[in-house]
């Protein structure tokens, strides 16, 4: 991390004296300008057409100011090269605690990670093409809750400091979810999509425990015909109940009422071992 902080602040040195450069060609530019449009008016060319024209023309002297890329404060500066360097791994594993979070400890975001979820330092565009990995979605990452745009300002009356702007932007970890997120999705198996368990839209059966054996029944008329109505009713049901997921398997078992070498069974089977619990 220190040889990218030494890397980046060499190269906004010479950015700084390329932007002093560019400065002074656009003053020297409109200063020369402007000669041209006193020598226009001595003339005696003072339409409102002309004025309005070399107006115009003034703005295009504009220069775009100059960020430096790091904050001064070091402890920022180590946070955005981790923030540029770290591996997709640990950038993943943020996202699933994140989510965690999120999902099971009911946290709430404050105002201030509202604010920073436009400003991630990864996006910023003094340095985002230091990025050490593939970019990819995140939804955990470091941001700002200091908005910063880019100008442009005329170099007339102006100094060549005065388009060198040091970096205000403040460093926020910030996480985020839609509301509508739901981690059951990503831990729920599904059934094989050309068994006859798919046919019978069971799947629902293997994503909570929360139904009752009397919702199955009442979707007998789902079983297709290659199907027995008993398999159909013992596969709906074996997670209807938390507590009875484990009887039902052994009762599934003894009275051999699933066909254990279909993939779908093993997969509720599977589904019903690593989530015993709501």
């Amino acid at each position: 991390m220190c040889s990218l902080i030494k890397l980046i602040l060499s190269d906004a040195e010479y950015d700084i004296n390329r932007k002093t450069g560019e400065v002074i060609g656009a003053r020297n530019a409109l200063h020369t300008f402007r000669n041209v449009c006193k020598s226009a008016f001595s003339n005696g060319n003072r339409s409102l057409c002309t004025h309005c024209a070399f107006r115009t023309a003034v703005d295009q002297y504009k220069v775009e100011v100059y960020v430096r890329p790091l904050p001064n404060v070091n402890i920022s500066q180590f946070a955005i090269a981790f923030e540029l360097l770290a591996p997709g791994e640990i950038v993943c594993l943020r996202d699933i605690l994140t989510l965690v979070r999120s999902e099971f400890c009911q946290a709430t975001e404050s105002d201030a990670s509202k604010v920073a979820r436009d400003w991630p330092w990864t996006e910023f565009w003094q340095i985002c093409d230091r990025q050490d990995r593939e970019v990819c979605p995140t939804h955990f990452q470091l941001g700002s809750t200091r908005m910063l745009k880019r100008m442009h300002q005329s170099p007339e009356f102006r100094t060549n400091d005065d388009f060198i702007f040091t970096n205000m932007q403040n460093c926020t970890y910030f996480g985020y979810y839609e509301d509508t997120c739901d981690v059951k999705k990503w831990c729920v198996l599904s059934v094989e999509p050309k068994s006859l368990y798919a046919k019978a839209r069971l799947q629902w059966t293997l994503e909570s425990t929360s139904h009752n054996e009397n919702q199955v029944i009442a979707r007998l008329s789902h079983c297709p015909g290659k199907m027995r109505l008993e398999e159909f009713k013992t596969f709906g049901s074996l997670r209807a109940g938390h507590r009875l997921q484990l009887r039902n398997i052994l009762h599934a078992l003894v009275t051999k009422s699933l066909s254990f070498k279909e993939e779908s069974v093993l997969v509720l089977i599977g589904q019903s071992i690593w989530e015993a619990g709501p």
